[in-house]
């Protein structure tokens, strides 16, 4: 969370999106749409799922009703 409020300090307040992490659900909205709402599912991984999914942390982003309807592959840097 500290990194992103370093990055969010360099907006403008108004063009600042609101965000909270509650467990592994990371919220995002938007302040230009009140209906905009983004949900974040964080998951890490200590070893290879297989061939397709070898990283160590996957966002998957939520429709509001238990969806996934986009995934985000972040693989270690060594």
């Amino acid at each position: 969370m500290k990194e992103l409020k370093e990055i969010f300090s360099n907006l403008t307040s108004n063009r600042t999106p609101n965000y909270s992490l509650d467990g592994q659900v990371l919220t995002i909205d938007n302040k230009d749409s009140n209906s905009y709402i983004e949900l974040w599912d964080v998951n890490l991984f200590a070893i290879d799922i297989d061939d397709d999914i070898k990283g160590d942390f996957i966002m998957s982003l939520g429709d509001g009703e238990g969806n996934a309807i986009y995934y985000r592959l972040l693989g270690r840097v060594h």
